[in-house]
């Protein structure tokens, strides 16, 4: 049984992050300037990332708890974080100054992975929200040049899309903490309306995220070139 708060939610912040990824596409073309604000640039994006990796990590606990199987979760991680590979690949090819070598994807698929051992010892999420959350935020404070350490923790480098895992796997635990005491076995604990109609589009978009985000760069970049802007 889906829920359709979480495919709305899913799909909300998916739409926010396509039109903040868009944005940023149409300003490294020199098409339309981006607004140097602080709460544009830097908390705007955080945010939104933010709602897309607490729902990630409350979907994986729904998942579990419907069917716990650590091959099954094993598998849809590896495959996420294999599509975050292909990403790579392709910005470094067309974008090779600012190519994604640990974005979003690459972050969900290895959460997932990391995250299995808490699924069952719910009491040790905490905990470890914590450490991963305040580690990053000591490392995201100093000033590490690129390393071999990208993909663990924050360094400052040209990139589209860049995750490490310090902090935001702890935002990833999260909605797996969220997710396990709002869904203990499966199922709401709390009551909720039926869908209004207004949500349902979103909730579309939401049941399609992984292919949408997939699908939405190369899909403006075609229109920019068709259109003679690139």
């Amino acid at each position: 049984m889906r829920l359709w708060e979480m495919d709305f939610l899913r799909g909300v912040s998916l739409v926010l992050m396509v039109f903040f990824n868009y944005s940023v596409t149409l300003e490294y073309f020199r098409i339309f300037d981006i607004s140097d604000a602080w709460m544009y640039d830097w908390l705007f994006p955080r945010l939104i990332a933010s709602s897309f990796i607490l729902v990630a990590g409350v979907s994986l606990w729904l998942s579990w708890s419907r069917r716990p199987s650590c091959k099954r979760l094993a598998f849809r991680g590896a495959k996420i974080f294999g599509y975050g590979i292909l990403v790579t690949a392709i910005t470094w090819l067309f974008f090779p100054s600012y190519v994604i070598l640990f974005g979003i994807l690459h972050l969900i698929g290895l959460s997932i992975v990391l995250s299995m051992p808490f699924l069952k010892r719910i009491n040790l999420v905490l905990p470890a929200i914590a450490v991963t959350l305040i580690s990053g935020i000591y490392f995201g404070l100093q000033s590490f040049g690129f390393s071999g350490g990208f993909w663990l923790f924050p360094q400052y480098f040209q990139t589209f899309d860049y995750f490490p895992l310090l902090p935001w796997f702890g935002v990833f635990l999260l909605g797996v903490f969220i997710g396990s005491n709002l869904y203990g076995e499966g199922k709401r604990k709390y009551s909720i309306r039926e869908a209004p109609p207004a949500a349902k589009s979103f909730m579309l978009l939401g049941r399609r995220s992984l292919f949408i985000y997939l699908i939405h760069q190369p899909a403006l970049l075609a229109v920019l070139y068709l259109s003679g802007f690139i």
